[in-house]
C-alpha cells in the first residue's frame, strides 16, 4: 500500500519542543539537531583527492565538516520562535 506524500515526509521531521530546547541551549538537543543532519553535511564535505598512482579518491574533509556543524549550531542560536 502506498503511502501519501505527506505522510512520509513527516517521519524525518524534528520535533518542535527539540528545536525549542536547542535555540534555548539545550547541549543535548542541540547535538540531536546536528546528528539529525550530519548524513548532508557529510554529504556536502566530500572531496575527490587523488592518490600516488593518480587514481581518485572521495573523502570527507573533516575541516568543512566542522565547519558547517559550527555553522549549523550558530543558526540554531539565532533561530526566532
Amino acid at each position: 500500500m502506498r503511502r501519501r506524500k505527506a505522510e512520509q515526509y513527516n517521519t524525518n521531521l524534528i520535533a518542535k519542543h527539540i528545536i525549542v530546547a536547542a535555540v534555548s541551549g539545550d547541549p543535548i538537543a542541540m547535538e540531536r539537531i546536528v546528528n539529525h543532519y550530519a548524513p548532508y553535511i557529510n554529504k556536502l564535505s566530500i572531496r575527490t583527492l587523488y592518490d600516488e598512482y593518480g587514481n581518485p579518491v572521495r573523502v570527507i574533509d573533516e575541516y568543512m565538516r566542522l565547519e558547517l556543524e559550527a555553522k549549523l549550531m550558530h543558526a540554531i542560536t539565532k533561530f526566532t520562535i
